[in-house]
């Protein structure tokens, strides 16, 4: 309802992946509600579904995040990034139904917290920030206007820790296009990640209708 305070990931890795943000969400909520009197929800309806505890596991697999039992490890994060929240100014008209600047720094702590639990990346604490283009929350009233969140190619907070050659030692030799730079991703490589897309929110909102 109009006055609530909520919430979105920003569209980078690892939150992009609608299985991966689902299993945040909903670890992030009963701590956030227990800190936040007020409904501090998020903005996406999809992640406001019921998740199963033991599906949240069963996300974080899927989306490459957590390493399933006789599998190889996958490979581990590394910070790459400082943690910022953008929070948006009270709109005209409308009154706030719990403090931006608690709700802010509530969903901070359990952002940080459910980071380190899932995805064992202990970060330090969140800050706000006025450049929602370096935000990895972004908070604001609902009813006011929603802030824009496109794509972004390069995360700002946590990467995967591909190992690189040491200075001096050859790099590993390109695959696949006889060790040519052709700019970029081809077209197979495009179809394939929108398949995966798709069906990633396919497994969630089945898992959701389970949970239902």
């Amino acid at each position: 309802m109009a006055g609530d305070i909520v919430w979105t990931f920003a569209q980078e890795f690892p939150f992009f992946d609608p299985r991966a943000a689902t299993a945040l969400a909903w670890t992030m909520a009963p701590i956030v509600g227990s800190t936040q009197g007020a409904p501090v929800l998020p903005a996406d309806a999809g992640l406001r579904r019921g998740v199963r505890p033991g599906d949240i596991p069963l996300l974080m697999e899927a989306a490459g995040l957590r390493a399933r039992p006789g599998t190889n490890t996958p490979p581990s994060l590394k910070v790459t990034g400082r943690c910022r929240i953008w929070v948006a100014a009270s709109p005209a008209g409308i009154t706030a139904n719990a403090p931006l600047d608690k709700s802010a720094e509530s969903i901070g702590s359990a952002f940080a917290q459910t980071m380190r639990d899932l995805l064992g990346v202990t970060i330090a604490p969140c800050t706000t920030t006025a450049d929602v283009a370096e935000a990895q929350i972004l908070v604001w009233i609902h009813g006011g206007p929603v802030p824009a969140n496109p794509m972004r190619p390069i995360p700002t907070l946590v990467a995967p820790n591909i190992a690189q050659p040491l200075p001096g030692q050859p790099a590993p030799a390109r695959t696949g296009n006889a060790g040519l730079d052709v700019g970029g991703p081809g077209i197979g490589a495009v179809l394939a990640m929108l398949v995966a897309t798709a069906a990633a929110a396919l497994a969630v909102r089945a898992l959701a209708r389970r949970a239902g």
